[in-house]
């Protein structure tokens, strides 16, 4: 089922490509525009095969993604909590402080942020990390 979604989600994504304002005014032809997009998607399922792979688990790629998966659970089970908790920490003492190096807000903002998305993420691709892949793909590709 999810080879199914990625080749439909694929197909559309390649077809929203072609619409962006961005890539449309490029000059580039829609080939070539479409061959870049495929090589970056490519890339994803290389990295993310050879991650899980070869580094196996506990590496950044795949961990975002488990993470990604709980809170998405959190967002189907207590909406408000799923909202509010990129505000407090887990960190036994809390927050060391706002602009520390490590147990921090900001040190931390990134990678809640880019699990809150791959979160969102989530409710199309049922957690799968090469859908997921191409969501993102497609975003920073797009340059939305």
């Amino acid at each position: 089922m999810n080879y199914l979604l990625f080749v439909v989600y694929l197909v559309i994504l390649s077809w929203l490509l072609l619409r962006v304002p961005f890539i449309k005014n490029a000059g580039i032809s829609s080939r070539f525009i479409l061959g870049l997009f495929l090589i970056k998607i490519m890339a994803g399922i290389a990295i993310g095969w050879v991650s899980i792979h070869i580094y196996g688990p506990g590496n950044d790629y795949w961990d975002v993604n488990d993470f990604a998966r709980e809170e998405y659970q959190l967002m189907l089970t207590n909406p408000g909590r799923y909202l509010s908790n990129i505000f407090t920490s887990d960190y036994e003492g809390g927050y060391g402080g706002i602009f520390n190096s490590f147990n921090s807000y900001w040190n931390d903002l990134e990678n809640n942020i880019l699990i809150k998305l791959v979160s969102v993420f989530n409710i199309f691709s049922r957690g799968d990390y090469y859908i997921n892949s191409l969501f993102f793909n497609f975003i920073i590709f797009s340059d939305m």
